[in-house]
Protein backbone atom coordinates (compact mmCIF):
# COMPACT_ATOMS: atom_id res chain seq x y z
CA UNK A 1 0.00 0.00 0.00
CA UNK A 2 2.83 2.30 0.81
CA UNK A 3 4.64 1.82 -2.65
CA UNK A 4 1.26 1.99 -4.63
CA UNK A 5 0.46 5.99 -2.49
CA UNK A 6 4.46 6.41 -3.39
CA UNK A 7 3.58 6.08 -6.82
CA UNK A 8 0.65 7.97 -7.13
CA UNK A 9 2.46 10.82 -5.28
CA UNK A 10 5.27 10.47 -8.15
CA UNK A 11 2.59 10.49 -10.73
CA UNK A 12 0.92 13.65 -9.69
CA UNK A 13 3.83 15.20 -8.93
CA UNK A 14 5.46 14.68 -12.83
CA UNK A 15 1.86 16.18 -13.83
CA UNK A 16 2.88 19.32 -11.83
CA UNK A 17 6.47 19.25 -12.92
CA UNK A 18 6.20 21.96 -16.22
CA UNK A 19 4.46 24.30 -13.28
CA UNK A 20 7.00 24.09 -11.00
CA UNK A 21 9.72 24.70 -13.79
CA UNK A 22 8.27 27.90 -13.87
CA UNK A 23 8.23 28.69 -10.59
CA UNK A 24 11.80 27.94 -9.80
CA UNK A 25 12.52 30.52 -13.25
CA UNK A 26 10.23 33.01 -11.87
CA UNK A 27 12.24 32.59 -8.71
CA UNK A 28 15.59 33.15 -10.09
CA UNK A 29 14.26 36.29 -12.61
CA UNK A 30 12.44 37.75 -8.87
CA UNK A 31 15.72 37.48 -7.20
CA UNK A 32 17.64 38.64 -9.82
CA UNK A 33 15.61 41.81 -9.18
CA UNK A 34 15.95 41.76 -5.94
CA UNK A 35 19.90 42.38 -6.11
CA UNK A 36 19.41 45.59 -7.90
CA UNK A 37 17.63 47.02 -4.53
CA UNK A 38 20.08 50.24 -2.84
CA UNK A 39 17.24 51.32 -0.27
CA UNK A 40 14.80 49.73 1.84
CA UNK A 41 12.16 50.44 -0.03
CA UNK A 42 13.76 49.18 -3.40
CA UNK A 43 14.31 45.78 -0.92
CA UNK A 44 10.54 45.38 -0.35
CA UNK A 45 9.53 46.34 -4.19
CA UNK A 46 11.75 43.13 -5.20
CA UNK A 47 10.82 40.92 -2.73
CA UNK A 48 7.02 42.22 -3.41
CA UNK A 49 7.57 41.13 -7.36
CA UNK A 50 9.27 37.73 -5.93
CA UNK A 51 6.74 36.56 -3.63
CA UNK A 52 3.45 38.44 -4.57
CA UNK A 53 2.43 34.93 -6.03
CA UNK A 54 3.87 32.44 -4.18
CA UNK A 55 2.48 29.47 -2.31
CA UNK A 56 3.38 30.68 0.99
CA UNK A 57 0.21 32.26 2.82
CA UNK A 58 1.99 34.72 4.87
CA UNK A 59 5.31 36.64 3.75
CA UNK A 60 6.88 39.32 6.49
CA UNK A 61 10.24 41.02 6.52
CA UNK A 62 11.95 41.88 9.79
CA UNK A 63 14.71 44.41 10.07
CA UNK A 64 16.54 45.55 13.47
CA UNK A 65 19.66 47.48 13.55
CA UNK A 66 20.02 46.23 17.62
CA UNK A 67 21.50 42.84 18.33
CA UNK A 68 18.59 41.08 19.11
CA UNK A 69 16.07 40.56 16.24
CA UNK A 70 12.37 41.06 18.65
CA UNK A 71 12.13 43.99 20.53
CA UNK A 72 13.70 47.33 18.52
CA UNK A 73 12.80 45.12 15.46
CA UNK A 74 10.38 46.70 12.65
CA UNK A 75 8.08 44.39 10.82
CA UNK A 76 6.15 44.79 7.59
CA UNK A 77 3.88 42.30 5.91
CA UNK A 78 2.98 41.78 2.53
CA UNK A 79 -0.42 42.50 1.43
CA UNK A 80 -1.99 42.51 -2.13
CA UNK A 81 1.55 43.18 -3.13
CA UNK A 82 2.54 45.87 -0.83
CA UNK A 83 4.51 45.85 2.12
CA UNK A 84 2.57 47.34 5.39
CA UNK A 85 4.16 47.49 8.98
CA UNK A 86 2.41 44.56 10.74
CA UNK A 87 3.84 41.51 12.48
CA UNK A 88 0.97 38.95 12.78
CA UNK A 89 1.12 35.83 15.15
CA UNK A 90 1.74 32.69 13.27
CA UNK A 91 -1.32 30.55 13.87
CA UNK A 92 -1.20 27.29 15.32
CA UNK A 93 -1.99 25.39 11.95
CA UNK A 94 0.75 26.97 10.27
CA UNK A 95 4.60 26.06 9.77
CA UNK A 96 7.10 28.53 8.70
CA UNK A 97 10.98 28.94 7.30
CA UNK A 98 12.67 31.79 8.54
CA UNK A 99 15.40 33.22 6.12
CA UNK A 100 17.82 35.54 7.65
CA UNK A 101 20.59 37.87 6.27
CA UNK A 102 23.07 40.73 7.42
CA UNK A 103 22.95 44.56 6.12
CA UNK A 104 25.03 46.89 6.25
CA UNK A 105 24.96 47.27 10.26
CA UNK A 106 21.81 46.45 10.70
CA UNK A 107 20.12 42.55 10.35
CA UNK A 108 17.04 40.88 8.63
CA UNK A 109 14.70 37.78 8.35
CA UNK A 110 12.54 37.20 5.91
CA UNK A 111 9.46 35.11 7.21
CA UNK A 112 7.70 32.66 5.06
CA UNK A 113 4.42 31.15 6.34
CA UNK A 114 2.24 28.23 4.94
CA UNK A 115 -0.77 26.30 6.40
CA UNK A 116 -0.76 23.03 6.95
CA UNK A 117 -2.91 20.68 5.20
CA UNK A 118 -2.27 22.31 1.25
CA UNK A 119 -0.47 20.48 -0.98
CA UNK A 120 3.23 19.97 -1.36
CA UNK A 121 5.08 22.78 -2.56
CA UNK A 122 6.27 23.21 -6.12
CA UNK A 123 8.55 25.27 -5.02
CA UNK A 124 12.20 24.14 -4.79
CA UNK A 125 13.14 25.26 -0.92
CA UNK A 126 16.77 24.88 -1.78
CA UNK A 127 16.41 27.25 -4.51
CA UNK A 128 14.64 29.26 -2.75
CA UNK A 129 16.55 29.62 0.51
CA UNK A 130 20.11 29.63 -1.52
CA UNK A 131 18.88 32.06 -4.65
CA UNK A 132 17.29 34.59 -2.03
CA UNK A 133 19.44 34.78 0.15
CA UNK A 134 22.10 35.39 -1.91
CA UNK A 135 20.14 38.03 -3.49
CA UNK A 136 18.88 39.40 0.07
CA UNK A 137 22.57 39.43 1.39
CA UNK A 138 23.91 41.44 -1.75
CA UNK A 139 20.76 44.09 -1.73
CA UNK A 140 21.19 44.51 2.30
CA UNK A 141 24.99 44.97 2.39
CA UNK A 142 24.10 48.27 -0.22
CA UNK A 143 21.42 49.91 2.59
CA UNK A 144 23.09 51.86 5.08
CA UNK A 145 22.13 51.34 8.69
CA UNK A 146 20.98 54.90 8.77
CA UNK A 147 18.06 54.39 5.84
CA UNK A 148 16.55 51.09 8.04
CA UNK A 149 16.71 53.50 11.26
CA UNK A 150 14.48 56.08 9.52
CA UNK A 151 11.78 53.49 8.22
Amino acid sequence: LHELNELAHLARRGVLQARAIVVNVELRRGAERLAEASTLRDLQEGLAILLQRSEFDEVLLVVTTGAEMRGGSQAWRLDRGEFVKDWPPRRADEWEIVCPFDGNGWRGELHLRRRLGRRSLLLDLNLMLDVVQRALSEAAARIPVAVIKQA
